[in-house]
C-alpha cells in the first residue's frame, strides 16, 4: 500500500440525506390513471371504485393549485402507450400533474451517482440528495405557468410511431428472456 492510507470500515461510512419535498408529493400508479380514463370515458367500474377514484381526483385537483400537494407524472406512458385509451390516460395524468413531470429513473440515478462521486472526491461524510433532482423542472414554477396559461401541453407518440414499435419489441424480448430464465432456474 505504497502511499495509500488504510481506512477502517467506520472511517468510510457516509451518511446519505435525501431531502424531502417542501410539500407532500403523491405518485399515482399507472392503474389509477387508466381507471380514471375509463370512468371519464363512461366505462363501467364498480361503484366503490368509481366513488373512491373520483374523490381522489377531486382532492388532487383542489390541493395542487393551493400549493398543498404535488402529483407528478413520470415515464408511465410506456405502460399504456399504443393501447386502448392511451391518449385519454396521458391526458388524465397531465391534468392531475398540472404539467409537473419527474425525471426518468436513469437521470435520477445519474444525479445520485454524481453526488456520491463528489462526496468521494471531497472525502465528505455526507451525501445530500436534493429533492429537486427528482423533477424535470421546478414543479412550483410549472404549476404557476399551467394555471396562468389555463391549458397543459402534452405530447404522445402516435400509434404507428417507430419508437412505440421499438419499445414494444424491447418489452417482448425482456418478457421472453425473463420467462426463459424462470424456466431454467425453477
Amino acid at each position: 500500500m505504497d502511499g495509500a492510507e488504510s481506512r477502517s470500515p467506520t472511517d468510510s461510512t457516509v451518511r446519505v440525506v435525501s431531502q424531502k419535498s417542501p410539500i407532500p408529493a403523491l405518485w399515482l400508479d399507472t392503474s389509477v390513471g387508466i381507471k380514471l380514463a375509463k370512468i371519464l370515458h363512461g366505462e363501467k367500474l364498480s361503484p366503490v371504485e368509481v366513488e373512491r377514484l373520483l374523490h381522489l381526483r377531486k382532492l388532487i385537483l383542489e390541493l395542487i393549485p393551493t400549493g398543498k400537494l404535488l402529483c407528478p407524472s413520470s415515464d408511465q406512458e410506456e405502460e399504456y402507450e399504443a393501447d386502448r385509451l392511451d391518449t385519454e390516460v396521458y391526458a388524465e395524468f397531465s391534468r392531475l400533474s398540472q404539467g409537473v413531470r419527474m425525471n426518468p429513473w436513469i437521470a435520477v440515478q445519474d444525479s445520485q451517482v454524481r453526488q456520491a462521486m463528489i462526496a468521494h472526491v471531497t472525502s465528505s461524510k455526507e451525501i445530500v440528495l436534493p429533492w429537486r433532482m427528482y423533477f424535470h423542472e421546478d414543479p412550483f414554477h410549472t404549476i404557476k405557468e399551467t394555471q396562468s396559461r389555463k391549458f397543459i401541453v402534452c405530447v404522445t407518440s402516435p400509434k404507428g410511431s417507430p419508437i412505440v414499435a421499438m419499445r414494444r419489441h424491447a418489452k417482448e424480448l425482456d418478457c421472453r428472456e425473463t420467462e426463459e430464465r424462470r424456466q431454467k432456474l425453477v
